[in-house]
């Protein structure tokens, strides 16, 4: 049997697949992980990196042209796909990494870094 997959790669493969909306309906979440799941869910459907901290600290003291190309650069349908597999990967590592606060909205962080500390307790009293 193998191991059963963290609640944040069960999100992602929902996100990868097109199927955030069965984070409610679909029996992969139990009733105490539907929160958490449905939190994850908003991040990975809300994402836009050009929000996000990494987009601004490239962006920091440069020119309003240069941001104006570098978010049409960012814009194409391959750079956009690129970002968003990006999060996704850092999404089902930000227990062991900060790497996704990067690409996240200083506003959006501390929902995830809550979610984390719940996340790690709940781990720590299962073990």
């Amino acid at each position: 049997m193998q191991p059963r997959l963290s609640l944040e790669h069960r999100v992602v493969m929902l996100a990868r697949a097109g199927d955030l909306d069965l984070v409610d309906g679909a029996r992969v979440f139990s009733p105490s992980e539907k929160p958490a799941a449905r939190c994850l869910g908003e991040l990975l459907r809300d994402f836009d990196y050009m929000a996000s901290v990494e987009f601004e600290a490239a962006c920091a003291g440069k020119s309003a042209a240069y941001r104006n190309v570098l978010a049409r650069k960012l814009s194409g349908a391959e750079a956009k796909a690129q970002k968003r597999s990006e999060f996704y990967d850092a999404v089902q590592d930000f227990r062991r990494s900060d790497r996704v606060l990067a690409l996240l909205p200083e506003a959006a962080q501390a929902t995830l870094l809550a979610l984390r500390h719940e996340l790690e307790q709940v781990a720590g009293r299962a073990s």
